[in-house]
């Protein structure tokens, strides 16, 4: 799928992002629901990984196989709406329901 890159070249991109992720460390949250990055807080973070991940790989692999840039656009596209989605309200309680 990934005839680009050579095996080599693809165990060093994945191990600068596991090294990467393994130094992150989180800043405390100062409002609530910063802390989530704005997602609501019954927002199942692993589920949006996924998805997300799986959006942006299916555009690439579309997008070579069509050569084609617009099939990573519409994916990428459908991945950020279904995060939107996820957003937490930042209208009042009071206003919510409404």
């Amino acid at each position: 799928m990934l005839d680009w890159l050579d095996e080599h070249e693809l165990e060093g991109i994945e191990a600068s992002s596991a090294a990467a992720a393994a130094t992150r460390q989180p800043k405390p949250p100062s409002t609530p629901g910063q802390f989530r990055g704005g997602l609501r807080a019954d927002a199942d973070i692993e589920a949006l990984v996924t998805a997300t991940m799986a959006a942006v790989q299916g555009g690439l692999v579309l997008t070579q196989a069509r050569r084609d840039p617009a099939q990573l656009a519409c994916a990428l596209d459908a991945a950020y709406s279904h995060l939107r989605a996820q957003r937490a309200s930042t209208r009042p309680a009071s206003l919510a329901a409404h």
